[in-house]
Order: C-alpha cells, then sequence, then structure tokens
C-alpha cells in the first residue's frame, strides 16, 4: 500500500497520465474520423464502449490523484481557436455521418453534439486546471 501511495504521490506520475489521456484523445479523434468516413472499418477490432471506457477511466485516475496531491497548475491562456477548429471539425463529421438522414435530424445531432462538446471541454479544463 506504501509503494501505491508514494507513485501517487509522484508528480511525474499526474504529468504521465495526463500524457496517456492527450494520446488516448488524440487516437479517439482518429477513431471517430475514421468511423466516419468508412464506416465499421475500426469498430471491427476495437469496440468505441472500449475506448470510452478507457478514456472514463482516465479521467477518474486522474481526477482522484489530482484531489488526493492537491495539484493545482497555474491556467495558460485560453485557446479559443483551437476549441472553435474542433467543434467545426465534429460538425462537419456529424454531417458526413448524418448525410442519409433528413436536415430537420441532423440539425438537431449537430446541436446537441456542440452542447456535449463543450460540456466535456469544460470537464477538462476543470479537472487539468483543479
Amino acid at each position: 500500500m506504501q509503494k501505491i501511495k508514494k507513485i501517487l504521490e509522484n508528480p511525474i506520475t499526474y504529468k504521465l497520465l495526463i500524457d496517456v489521456f492527450v494520446l488516448t484523445l488524440i487516437a479517439m479523434i482518429i477513431f471517430i474520423t475514421g468511423e466516419t468516413i468508412i464506416p465499421g472499418i475500426i469498430s471491427a477490432y476495437v469496440s468505441p464502449i472500449t475506448a470510452f471506457a478507457i478514456i472514463f477511466v482516465l479521467i477518474s485516475i486522474i481526477a482522484f490523484i489530482t484531489h488526493k496531491t492537491h495539484v493545482s497548475t497555474k491556467p495558460t491562456s485560453q485557446k479559443k481557436s483551437l476549441f472553435i477548429l474542433s467543434i467545426i471539425f465534429f460538425i462537419a463529421l456529424i454531417s458526413i455521418a448524418s448525410f442519409r438522414f433528413d436536415f430537420f435530424f441532423g440539425s438537431i445531432v449537430v446541436i446537441f453534439s456542440i452542447a456535449i462538446l463543450f460540456l466535456f471541454n469544460s470537464l477538462l479544463r476543470d479537472i487539468i486546471h483543479n
């Protein structure tokens, strides 16, 4: 138990978990893009539920370590252009994926997806900056 406590209190562990989390998010973006362009090409080998479960577990571990070690980082300047670019990217992906549906349904999906993306962005900022 002491070894686990030392590992959790080590600041390198926290930074490594953040790096693994960012790499996992990049892999998830590639996963979503591949699935949007050619449906079933990646999900035949990797379940989307597994990928989302891994992200959820990483967020939980990072939040736990942040809470236990009272890690606080100085907020950096917010990159709104990156956030806007990601919104445009996901709107394009959702539009391509819902091409076979009517306009009303596609619009609703895009609106809800933007809301979920905004809430996910707020959650990530709270976890990383607190």
